[in-house]
């Protein structure tokens, strides 16, 4: 059986609390491959204390939640032991270090290459040393503008511009990412986010209850469910509440001090991190979905991942005018100013306008499949 190396996004600890693009496609690599994830490793320039302490407690919070994600045999979790510096002299020893811990991996399964090493975080320890692991083919799944992140340093942004050069294969999610990457490496392909189908069965969702945070929540429910990051746009949002106080902006997500402060409201109700499994029943009870984000640097760049299971429910979905939502204008509502976005709001409220109710069922179900997270896995498969 052929061996895949990631080298991923996300920590053993976060696997199953953000359930995004990367956990999904896992579930289905390990289905026709062997998976060899490399978490994430988050260095830190910080006293010996807390760095002792930290690596202490993920340890023991690891261990339990390891196990329970390495029951199926061809997924392979790795946490590499690195100093937590990244400049100078240490990052020099970081990338031996990698070096030395992956080629050992490598002995132990008797793996003399890897069939196909796949990025997906532009970390400078994977800058180092990617190339010189023995590998059929190397590709970077780039769906991040780094250069506009200011929760990276600006080396991030060179590895990610350093690794784009040298793959084999760019896989970009975004148009904008698709389009800057070319000028990079014309080996590249489009595989936007997707829906995970399964978890939006039917049946589960049309007998489950009203969740019980949501029951005191009357009509008119205005719901986005994601991140209060760089790209989300909290004066947008403050303005709908405002201008459409008989309704309620339903806030699903970890909260931040950020967005406490600025959306401080009565008509703007925070319920939270909910896992993924039962978003789609708080989703039923929604009357219209929002997409509030900036149309800034990092927002042009973005493929909103709830895009699919907001269309889903055939309810309205309301978004900015970002490059990727354009594409799919004949189901979004897209609105190209504030005043806009807040008239659609409303239009879809007060007077049921909604793109998805004419659309014929068969075509709907279609294009939700052809958008589903197996549709995208077998495009992805084609090229490992």
């Amino acid at each position: 059986m052929k061996n895949i190396l990631i080298f991923g996004s996300f920590s053993v600890r976060d696997w199953e609390l953000n359930r995004q693009r990367q956990q999904t496609l896992v579930d289905f690599l390990v289905k026709d491959f062997n998976v060899f994830y490399i978490e994430r490793i988050n260095p830190k320039t910080v006293g010996i204390r807390v760095i002792v302490k930290a690596f202490i407690k993920r340890l023991i919070s690891v261990r339990n939640i390891k196990k329970s994600l390495t029951n199926e045999k061809r997924l392979h979790f790795i946490q590499l032991i690195i100093f937590p510096f990244q400049k100078g002299i240490f990052r020099f020893i970081n990338s031996k270090l990698v070096f030395f811990q992956i080629k050992k991996i490598m002995r132990k399964y008797k793996i003399e290459y890897f069939d196909s090493i796949i990025v997906s975080h532009p970390a400078s320890y994977v800058n180092d040393i990617f190339n010189k692991i023995p590998a059929k083919k190397k590709i970077y799944d780039c769906v991040q503008r780094f250069e506009f992140n200011r929760n990276y340093p600006a080396e991030t942004s060179r590895n990610d511009k350093n690794i784009a050069e040298k793959v084999d294969l760019v896989i970009a999610d975004s148009i904008t990412i698709f389009n800057e990457k070319m000028k990079l490496n014309k080996n590249i392909v489009r595989i936007p986010q997707g829906i995970d189908i399964e978890n939006y069965d039917r049946n589960r969702i049309k007998d489950a209850v009203i969740p019980g945070d949501l029951m005191n929540i009357g009509n008119y429910r205005i719901c986005y469910i994601g991140g209060f990051h760089q790209c989300f746009d909290f004066d947008l949002v403050r303005k709908l509440a405002k201008d459409i106080h008989e309704g309620t902006v339903v806030l699903i997500g970890r909260e931040t001090p950020e967005a406490k402060k600025k959306l401080n409201l009565n008509n703007i109700v925070f319920l939270g991190w909910k896992h993924y499994t039962v978003l789609p029943i708080y989703m039923r009870h929604m009357d219209v979905f929002i997409i509030p984000y900036l149309l800034n640097e990092r927002g042009k760049g973005v493929f909103p991942t709830k895009l699919f299971e907001y269309l889903y429910f055939r309810k309205p979905v309301v978004s900015t005018a970002l490059p990727d939502i354009l594409e799919y204008n004949e189901y979004v509502c897209v609105a190209h100013t504030d005043e806009e976005f807040v008239k659609l709001v409303k239009d879809s409220l007060y007077k049921g306008e909604n793109k998805l109710g004419s659309i014929d069922r068969g075509l709907f179900d279609q294009f939700m499949k052809n958008n589903s997270w197996e549709s995208r896995y077998k495009e992805f498969k084609k090229h490992l």
